[in-house]
């Protein structure tokens, strides 16, 4: 099995395969852009996010035990910008616990 697989016409690589150091996504010595992910001990994605040159650039997701999603951010550049929602764990609650807009990692 490959380190660096495809995925929805991207490059995704696993936490564990990857490095970060100050704030950089590297793989094989290289900054890195793709996706990278992390899966939990039953193989069920934990959470992902798109890195561009390194850096986190797009959405960041996050998953509750159970597969429902958690969070969504929007990033750019390494900094949250845009949408920030974060979703209840279940689904006899209301979909959205807390959302926000956030520009340069400021919440705004």
């Amino acid at each position: 099995m490959a380190l660096l697989e495809k995925g929805m016409g991207a490059a995704m690589i696993t936490a564990e395969n990857s490095d970060l150091f100050d704030g950089m996504v590297y793989y094989d010595g290289n900054l890195y852009t793709g996706v990278r992910y992390r899966k939990n001990s039953v193989d069920k994605k934990m959470w992902e996010v798109q890195v561009k040159n390194g850096k986190y650039h797009g959405f960041y997701k996050e998953w509750y035990d159970d597969g429902n999603l958690k969070l969504k951010q929007a990033y750019n550049k390494n900094k949250r910008h845009g949408s920030n929602v974060l979703f209840w764990d279940t689904q006899d609650s209301l979909p959205i616990r807390e959302s926000g807009d956030y520009k340069k990692d400021k919440k705004t």
